[in-house]
Parts: C-alpha cells; structure tokens; sequence
C-alpha cells in the first residue's frame, strides 16, 4: 500500500521511499550485525511491503536530527494501516514487534533495520527507527543509524561512518528538491 503518489515534484517516480515491512527481526532472522542483516532486507523489501511511504507522505525532515514528521493524512492512513488508535499504541505497533523497514532511492535499497523502542537493550548495530506521534496527530520517525541508550551518538561528528550510513548525500538532495528538508 502506497500512502501518496509515487512521484516528487520533478515526477521522478520512485526518488524516496521507506518500506514498512509486515516481517520484523524474529521472523526475518536479522540478528545483530549489518552485515547479517542488510542481505535479508535487501531481499525482504520486496515481497514483504505492508505500508510504502514517498515523498508526498513527508510533511518535514530535520537533516540534523534525522526526524521526518510525516503529513497528517499520511500519519492517519499509516495509523489505520496497523489497527492505531491511540498515541501508545503508535511506540507499540512499530517498535514492540521489531517491524523491518528498508529505504529505498530510485528504485535501490539504500539502508534498512527495525523500528524499536527508544529504551530498548538489544546491541543493534544497524540502522534502528523510533516511532512516536506529536501533538497534532502526526507521526514522528526518528532514525538512528544503530541503537543507542543515552546520546551516545550525539557525541559523534558528522563524518562519521555511523551517520554515514543513514545520511547519504543523495536522499538530502531529493528531500531539499522536494521542499520538505528542514535545514
């Protein structure tokens, strides 16, 4: 299921995508590492989309913070997608199960992990996305590129191969295109 329109505004079909798998880190044996992980959802991606958010999904995406807030039709359509209805249950739906995500830049699988809960104590050592819906209803990813306890990687400088994999230059450029990036 595709939230909106698979084109940005230079109808570039496909340019950004974040594929919300039905599998999660149980049932696609992920384990711990990226190089066990990446493999299985670079495969997964493809079979197993239970919800597809595009460009026209993003309302906003803090670059610095690697917060995309998505628009609140799309926040509303992803809610009743998973049976979500109330603010616990958007934590729940997403980082309780473990659910597997991959984005996905013209067509080709960038990076991928799980959605979890901020205080989790699983090692992840791939990307991780926390869920959580703001006060007007609309639901707030925030990525990481591993799972961290504290503000471990605040501390990291941006050249850091960590924050290497998540923020690639590409996906900034097709955001700031599309008018959604938050400098």
């Amino acid at each position: 299921m595709t939230l909106a329109a698979s084109l940005n505004r230079s109808g570039e079909p496909d340019a950004f995508a974040l594929h919300v798998l039905n599998d999660d880190f149980q049932t696609l044996g992920l384990g711990y590492t990226l190089d066990k992980a990446w493999p299985i959802l670079k495969q997964a991606y493809t079979s197993s989309t239970r919800a597809k958010l595009v460009l026209g999904d993003v309302e906003t995406f803090d670059w610095g913070s690697q917060t995309m807030t998505l628009t609140l039709s799309a926040s509303n359509a992803l809610k009743a997608a998973f049976n979500i209805h109330n603010r616990v249950e958007v934590s729940n739906a997403f980082g309780r199960p473990h659910r597997a995500f991959v984005v996905v830049v013209k067509r080709v699988p960038r990076y991928g992990g799980i959605f979890l809960e901020p205080g989790s104590q699983m090692a992840l050592r791939y990307p991780v996305i926390y869920v959580d819906e703001d006060h007007d209803g609309k639901v707030v990813l925030t990525i990481r590129p591993i799972h961290t306890v504290g503000d471990a990687l605040i501390k990291l400088s941006e050249s850091d191969p960590l924050w290497k994999t998540i923020k690639q230059e590409q996906i900034r450029d097709i955001l700031g295109k599309a008018g959604k990036l938050i400098p």
